[in-house]
């Protein structure tokens, strides 16, 4: 594989692996040395429940180079660590496109704990989970450029400042449609554990949860300006932004909205998700937006016998329930 990720000519290679991948478990760890990407490729994993490839918490795991364009597809990547630099799984300065894979559990004593990214460059999250990852900014993902998230769930991120969900900054554009971001936890006093929008960074949202994240009675679940909803959305603590267009529902730093979520688990498919228990108010109050599947691979929408539809049935956030399921035997918290 190293010699191949550092081509450096045009062609677009594909990696895959070999039948043994897919019937067992496996992980590659690094030794101490981070995979350079300086030829354009798609690294074609079996999927992130059979294939992790590990840091050992000795180094980054990825880097994307300038001017290439990387699909990592099918794959969990995790221990990395990029000491003082950024993106402690994956630092992307060029076209880096993520699809159903789990970035977790991996460091930066910077920026970007998951992803990190170069000002001006994009970033593609797809069907994809980011958590268990820590930074001092920017737990989950750190955006400088443009960064498109859908269908994924970004949960149990931490940072010592500003977000640590998605810290958007210097520009960045953020896009999200179909996603959840919760239970991320930011050390600050005025952290926040969903998205922070900084020095003109912009996020459009639509049908997506960031609500539930830790200490969101005092803290917003979102912070400052440049949020623009096309609706469809549940914002537990919204702060000072706005968050009032169509079928929007958001709370306050008085009363946050509780999404009523399950613990993230596997839930099918081969990434992790939160499910909606039974009574969440994400339930069939969302819109599909033409999408035809969650994050899981499974249908959406799916119309909920006994729950009111605001729209066409689909659930809110990157989870669709199937079934109406049973009340908890517990309660919520």
């Amino acid at each position: 594989i190293d010699t191949l990720l550092n081509v450096g000519d045009p062609v677009v290679y594909d990696i895959q692996f070999d039948s043994t991948f897919f019937s067992t478990p496996r992980t590659i760890t690094l030794a101490g040395t981070e995979l350079a990407i300086r030829g354009n490729m798609n690294i074609l994993g079996p999927g992130a429940d059979l294939l992790t490839i590990s840091g050992n918490n000795q180094s980054r795991v990825f880097q994307v180079f300038p001017g290439i364009t990387a699909t990592l597809s099918g794959m969990s990547i995790t221990g990395g660590n990029a000491g003082g630099g950024d993106g402690g799984g994956i630092f992307n300065d060029g076209t880096l496109n993520v699809t159903h894979s789990a970035i977790a559990n991996n460091t930066s004593t910077a920026n970007g704990g998951g992803i990190g990214s170069g000002v001006g460059d994009r970033t593609t999250l797809t069907h994809s989970t980011i958590a268990g990852n820590a930074a001092n900014v920017g737990g989950g993902l750190i955006n400088n450029g443009i960064l498109e998230v859908s269908s994924s769930t970004i949960s149990g991120n931490a940072a010592q400042l500003f977000a640590a969900g998605i810290q958007n900054q210097n520009g960045g554009g953020l896009t999200m449609t179909h996603s959840t971001i919760t239970a991320n936890n930011s050390n600050s006093a005025n952290g926040v554990g969903g998205i922070v929008n900084i020095n003109s960074a912009t996020t459009v949202i639509r049908n997506s949860i960031v609500a539930g994240n830790v200490d969101n009675t005092t803290k917003p679940d979102v912070s400052g300006s440049g949020f623009t909803s096309q609706g469809f959305n549940l914002i537990g603590n919204r702060g000072t932004a706005a968050f009032a267009a169509t079928s929007d529902q958001s709370g306050t730093r008085a009363a946050p909205l509780n999404p009523r979520l399950a613990p993230l688990q596997n839930n099918g498919g081969t990434t992790a998700t939160h499910a909606l228990l039974f009574g969440s108010p994400a339930l069939d109050r969302g819109n599909s937006s033409g999408s035809t599947s969650d994050q899981r691979g499974l249908a959406r929408p799916v119309d909920l016998a006994d729950i009111t539809n605001t729209s066409d049935a689909s659930d809110i956030g990157a989870f669709e329930a199937q079934s109406a399921g049973a009340p908890p035997t517990v309660s919520y918290s």
